[in-house]
């Protein structure tokens, strides 16, 4: 994963007790060759130590957040009891591009956060209920969008700051749009491809804001398949759990 701050390659775990993460620098120890005779021999060790790196970095991971992620019962009945509504996760363009949408729904619900998958069409209805439940119980909200579900989890989050209603967590998978965030929101995970739409898009603080941001780029995943990435999914499954206050 490269990290968006000082564009080098580097593994991100979790910041323990806290917000954000940790960084740890991995030089690249592949070195390319300038001479063409060997170009192609280089070229093949370096696909197969890259391979050989991804293979062992979601082993590790996919071990870290077994440990990190895994609910008590007692912990996702309480969860269910304190949020008004599910977490909202919602859908790009047409809906057959965000399939990983769904899936990362179906993974919270496995662990009792409670989420549905939706349309972004959708968002003002579902900006009522929050409303409406928000009014009954003051809960913490957190919201999930792919591309255009992404754009659309930031107009709700301004619909929400009208009603003074704070929204704990954003996740943004490779937005669409260059967005400030309204003074509401506590904190941003942004999500972006370097290979398609999300490139050249800027996330940062509008008027008032004083949360956090974490613009994370992902240099080898396009626009549809980021949201299909699964070590994401795990990692806005903890960044969830961080912001409803389940890790402390």
């Amino acid at each position: 994963m490269r990290c968006h701050e000082c564009a080098a390659d580097q593994t991100l775990t979790p910041a323990l007790g806290g917000r954000g993460r940790v960084c740890t620098i991995a030089p690249n120890p592949i070195r390319k060759s300038s001479g063409p005779a060997n170009g192609v021999g280089h070229r093949a060790l370096a696909n197969a130590t890259m391979q050989i790196r991804r293979a062992v970095r979601a082993l590790f991971m996919a071990l870290v957040f077994s440990l990190l992620i895994a609910p008590s019962t007692d912990a996702a009945a309480q969860t269910t009891r304190t949020l008004g509504t599910p977490i909202y996760v919602l859908r790009g363009a047409l809906g057959i591009f965000s399939s990983g949408m769904d899936a990362l729904a179906d993974e919270m619900n496995d662990i009792g956060l409670p989420a549905v998958s939706q349309p972004f069409e959708n968002w003002r209805s579902l900006t009522d209920r929050i409303v409406k439940a928000y009014r009954a119980q003051p809960y913490p909200i957190a919201l999930v969008g792919h591309s255009w579900g992404a754009n659309t989890i930031l107009l709700m989050a301004y619909e929400l700051e009208k009603q003074h209603i704070p929204v704990a967590l954003l996740v943004f998978y490779d937005i669409t749009n260059s967005a400030r965030i309204p003074p509401n929101v506590k904190w941003v995970v942004n999500y972006r491809s370097t290979s398609a739409i999300g490139g050249e898009v800027k996330v940062v603080g509008g008027h008032g804001f004083s949360g956090v941001i974490d613009n994370i780029t992902l240099p080898d995943l396009n626009h549809v398949e980021i949201d299909k990435n699964e070590s994401l999914h795990q990692w806005t499954i903890y960044s969830i759990k961080e912001a409803l206050g389940l890790h402390r």
